[in-house]
């Protein structure tokens, strides 16, 4: 199957692809009501049709933007101040941090305030605010339960989409993923990963095969995008949590679930085109070509060991060296040089290289901890670090910690910074923290 651009695909197509986005919203909406809840996820994880809508002309994307911030913050502003436990209070205290310093970098690095502005909002507050908006469902069983089918109603939807967009496009495109993005296809890396720690505890970690068939078709999502991380970085997480978080490593367990990794692995290298040779949505299965494919994807090298490495992963070492990052003052240094001058230039987000005044040359704008620091400095970078694990503070059980920690800092230093700051990712990513405490529910 062919892998073109979202241009080369017909208008009409495009078209009857939302139509049945907008579908499966009128269900969502037939199967859980309309309620305060209910709307702000429907409006988070239907930004996609928004987003497309707006761009044919309907309406201004900023208005969408504007009202669902104004939505959360007088649905969910007062629960603010609603002292629930301790996590609250550092949740809160780990927001204004860094609301202090974000603002710090922009009086520092006076740049068009509706630009900061927004990103602020849409980034970092509409998140903090959906954990407000369902943080006291620790305390009912019926609102769990009732957000629980909700996610996983959403989950299986964004599975559907992710078909239907294969079949009506005819082809693979990396923009849209389900009803959650029209522009770009990053989501498709990490929701993956998110369904499948929802749906572990849900099933407390047991699974049968109809499990299992649930489990694998959560990576259509990300090969409908031609998503090439997921690849490796799903069945590694399946394989973590079930031999390390579910129990204690024994080599029975590991010749148990190591069958499991390798055949989602296998499937995964053959349906996707940039994994093996032939090109193909069903190549063949040649592991050296994925393994070099993925190292010089994320270092420009096949061997870890060049001194010149680039990309992604070799932008990691800029982290040490402020000056290679254009980083020259105290002020730059402490709070970098503005969201804005990131966010306003041509391909609006950081690619690095000398446009930036940076040593380093490669696709580093996808590695969003060297751009946290060019943007914030190094004091944003530990606030909103800071940030990040008040959330994460909010599960109970520390292996599953460390499995969240390893998602999130895959997806922060060699990805995006999508986890926790796409809102419907960041939405299901809270919900997962608050569930994991209550994990032996059943819907």
């Amino acid at each position: 199957m062919e892998i073109v651009g979202l241009g080369s695909i017909s208008d009409t197509r495009i078209l009857l692809y939302y139509v049945f986005v907008g579908l499966g919203a009128f269900h969502f909406v037939y199967k859980f009501g309309l309620n305060r809840i209910s709307l702000f996820v429907l409006l988070i994880f239907w930004e996609g049709i928004f987003g497309f809508l707006a761009k044919n002309g309907f309406f201004n994307y900023d208005l969408y933007k504007i009202a669902v911030l104004s939505y959360a913050i007088i649905m969910y502003g007062p629960n603010i101040f609603e002292k629930k436990n301790k996590t609250d209070v550092y949740i809160n205290i780990a927001f204004l941090l860094f609301s202090i310093f974000y603002w710090t970098t922009y009086f520092l690095n006076i740049q068009p305030i509706f630009t900061v502005a927004s990103q602020f909002s849409i980034k970092y507050v509409i998140p903090f605010l959906f954990y407000h908006a369902i943080k006291d469902m620790v305390f009912s069983s019926k609102k769990t339960n009732y957000l629980l089918r909700l996610f996983l109603y959403i989950i299986y939807l964004q599975v559907a989409f992710s078909v239907l967009k294969v079949f009506i496009f005819g082809v693979l495109t990396e923009s849209i993923v389900g009803s959650i993005q029209g522009a770009g296809g990053g989501t498709a890396v990490v929701l993956p990963v998110l369904s499948y720690f929802l749906f572990y505890l849900f099933k407390n970690g047991r699974f049968d095969l109809k499990d299992w068939l649930i489990i694998t078709s959560f990576m259509i999502v990300a090969v409908a995008s031609n998503k090439r991380a997921p690849v490796f970085i799903f069945p590694l997480f399946i394989f973590f949590t079930l031999t390390y978080v579910q129990k204690s490593i024994r080599a029975f367990t590991l010749l148990k679930y190591i069958p499991v990794v390798f055949i989602l692995f296998y499937f995964g290298v053959k349906t996707n085109p940039s994994l093996n040779p032939e090109k193909s949505t069903w190549g063949s299965f040649n592991l050296r070509y994925a393994i070099d494919y993925a190292l010089y994807y994320n270092f420009q090298t096949d061997n870890l060991l060049n001194d010149e490495l680039g990309g992604r992963g070799g932008g990691l070492v800029l982290i040490f060296n402020p000056e290679s990052l254009n980083l020259k003052s105290i002020d730059n240094v402490l709070f970098g040089h503005g969201v804005a001058d990131v966010v306003t230039r041509k391909y609006g987000k950081f690619v690095g290289g000398s446009e930036y005044g940076l040593i380093h040359e490669g696709a580093i704008g996808v590695g969003a901890g060297i751009r946290k620091i060019y943007m914030l400095g190094y004091v944003g970078l530990i606030s909103y670090l800071l940030l990040v694990f008040s959330y994460l503070r909010i599960i109970k059980n520390k292996k599953f910690v460390l499995a969240f920690l390893g998602l999130f800092f895959y997806d922060f230093f060699l990805y995006g910074d999508i986890l926790f700051t796409h809102n419907s990712l960041a939405a299901l990513a809270i919900f997962i923290c608050l569930f994991s405490s209550r994990y032996k529910i059943r819907v």
